[in-house]
């Protein structure tokens, strides 16, 4: 039986033909579902499709990590997770300096390390959301929740997390702080070629985490896979 793990893109469309499509794409024994964000959020889709599945994951591939604050990313990824029962996979990503900058109007900075502080600060508040999170002094993001819950129960401790698998610098990111890596077209080849992901996922494993694992489940053409190393199940 093949190992690989297929995922579909799932974009918006009326009720009727977007339920339809999701329970195909299940009833098909597909992984999951990416809702992406080009224009809209990528979080309307999936809570759609969480409301007519019972299995199938969704993640967002990938929701811009800096046009929103870290609590509505936080928010958004917690509820998703509670309609569709523990099945939510976070993608969080960069995009290009332009589209944050001319087309969103927010800071762009460094972005990986504004990345880092928003992958950080969102696994800060999705974790601790039953406590009191506090301040949270970053570079790009001063939040002051102190006594102040942000009112989410959830049904799962954590969430995955991933980040796009584009450059050298942000696959290193997520040995770092994430959960997985989400292909995207324009990935760096000499990074992401099949012939050399055992070798980049056996350096992460030695300098970062230990228990780093890899699948390689084909995407929608010769050159898009996703490439997913998840330090633990998705599905907890």
């Amino acid at each position: 039986m093949s190992s690989r793990r297929y995922w579909a893109i799932y974009l918006p469309s009326p009720a009727a033909q977007m339920a339809e499509i999701a329970r195909g794409y299940e009833a098909a024994g597909l992984e999951g579902l990416w809702g992406v964000q080009v224009y809209g959020p990528p979080f309307i889709p999936l809570a759609s499709a969480a409301m007519v599945t019972s299995r199938i994951k969704l993640g967002t591939g990938v929701a811009l990590a800096f046009t929103r604050s870290p609590l509505e990313t936080a928010l958004s990824a917690i509820d998703i997770d509670t309609i569709s029962g523990g099945r939510m996979v976070l993608g969080l990503g960069t995009s290009v300096r332009e589209w944050n900058e001319r087309v969103h109007g927010v800071v762009y900075g460094k972005p990986v390390r504004h990345l880092r502080e928003v992958v950080t600060t969102v696994r800060t508040l999705i974790e601790t959301r039953r406590g009191e999170v506090g301040r949270i002094d970053g570079e790009y993001h001063k939040l002051d929740l102190t006594g102040t819950s942000i009112g989410r129960e959830g049904v799962r401790p954590s969430i995955p997390i991933y980040v796009p698998a584009l450059f050298e610098k942000t696959v290193s990111l997520a040995a770092e702080v994430a959960d997985g890596l989400v292909e995207q077209a324009g990935a760096e080849e000499n990074h992401l070629a099949a012939a050399g992901i055992g070798e980049l996922v056996l350096e992460l494993r030695h300098t970062h985490r230990p228990s780093l694992a890899a699948s390689q489940p084909p995407g929608q053409g010769q050159k898009s896979w996703a490439v997913l190393l998840a330090r633990r199940p998705v599905l907890s």
